[in-house]
């Protein structure tokens, strides 16, 4: 693996293809699967350039980071090109760990072709599948181990939402005493910040792409002969907003990133997270409350929801305001309120802003998810 650090220019945002390329391949073990290696994709970023014109970054960090670091962990169906244009915003201010998870983006996209059993880590004997929600938190839990990050705080988009959850809910097992192999050192989960996702799976309303994948009969023939870049772009406008449609350079970034290591074989394996939040809903629900409440120490939690999203949009930001009321969730209405509140940590610890946008609320309004960021994380380091 390349130890040699190198130079990136990201001030525009880069294409996946470039984005690819400039990435290191980590090899991980994972856990409960026979020594089975899994190569992650990632960029990890230092702390970078304070005017964010460049960003440099070293695929073997000699030491663990000391400046803070925030970890992105993105969604379904794409990969963490898609948090790409907004690094500049944080390149001065953190150490960056943006990964590609298993069957996304330049990541592996194999199925192991067996369900895995834990091995006294987070799940407690949970069956994993392939591609699995658990899966995918251990490989981060795992890639956090690689690079020494003993605390981080999170981006996190969609999937990578439940992804989130799942690892809260394993800091609230730990907590609780219900969980083996708590003598593991874990990265502990600071500041959160997170954009739409399925958060509460009873409100989560799938697109028509998403529940023809999930019928076991016809899953397998469509993403082999039936999905093509077309198709794909149908779904992926249909949850942007009317006033902010994504761009055709957009759509191919996003289609070059399911075509690489042909993942769109194995669309009907991924999109099965669905059917695991439904599964294992309580766990999921119960990991956010205890997150929120501040089970896990003193960290912060914003959400930053797009509201014309129709899989994840409004109808979850209600929820999400009945359910935290009793917390003191604050509502910020613009960037510029979050930027009084996050000078000097003074903001609110839980705190949820909505825009009149879709379910990639960041693509759709990159200055505004910019500031939103900076604001929320003023003051780190």
């Amino acid at each position: 693996m390349p130890s040699s650090t190198a130079s990136q220019d990201f001030s525009a945002s880069p294409t996946a293809e470039e984005w690819f390329a400039s990435a290191t391949r980590v090899p991980l073990v994972m856990p409960g699967a026979e020594k089975q290696i899994i190569n992650i994709s990632a960029h990890f970023f230092a702390r970078g350039n304070p005017a964010a014109t460049s960003l440099s970054f070293s695929s073997l960090p000699s030491r663990s980071p000391s400046s803070p670091v925030i970890t992105f962990i993105h969604g379904f169906p794409t990969s963490s090109h898609d948090f790409a244009s907004l690094l500049p915003a944080l390149a001065p201010m953190a150490t960056l760990l943006l990964w590609d998870m298993w069957g996304y983006g330049d990541s592996d996209k194999e199925p192991l072709g067996k369900d895995q059993r834990d091995d006294g880590g987070g799940g407690q004997n949970i069956a994993r599948e392939d591609f699995s929600v658990f899966s995918q938190a251990d490989l981060l839990e795992a890639l956090w181990s690689h690079f020494g990050i003993g605390e981080t705080h999170i981006v996190c988009h969609d999937l990578g939402d439940t992804v989130l959850q799942e690892l809260a809910a394993r800091g609230r097992a730990r907590q609780l005493g219900s969980e083996q192999g708590t003598e593991t050192k874990r990265t502990v989960i600071r500041d959160v910040f997170m954009f739409n996702g399925g958060i509460f799976p009873r409100l989560h309303r799938p697109v028509l792409l998403q529940n023809l994948l999930l019928v076991p009969a016809l899953a397998p023939f469509f993403c082999r002969y039936l999905m093509n870049e077309w198709t794909f772009n149908k779904g992926i406008c249909g949850v942007f907003s009317p006033a902010h449609p994504p761009s055709a350079v957009l759509l191919h970034d996003m289609w070059t990133g399911v075509l690489r290591r042909e993942g769109y074989r194995h669309y009907h394996l991924l999109i099965r997270y669905l059917v695991e939040r439904q599964r294992h809903q309580t766990r999921w629900e119960e990991g956010l409350d205890w997150l929120v409440r501040g089970g896990g120490g003193k960290g912060r939690v914003h959400f930053e929801w797009g509201s014309r999203d129709p899989v994840s949009g409004a109808h979850l930001a209600v929820e999400l305001r009945r359910r935290y009321q009793d917390l003191g969730l604050r509502l910020l209405e613009g960037e510029e309120e979050g930027e009084r509140e996050g000078k000097g940590r003074a903001m609110a610890r839980v705190t949820l802003r909505e825009k009149e946008l879709g379910h990639w609320p960041f693509l759709e309004d990159v200055p505004g998810a910019r500031g939103a960021l900076r604001a929320f994380f003023q003051g780190e380091g």
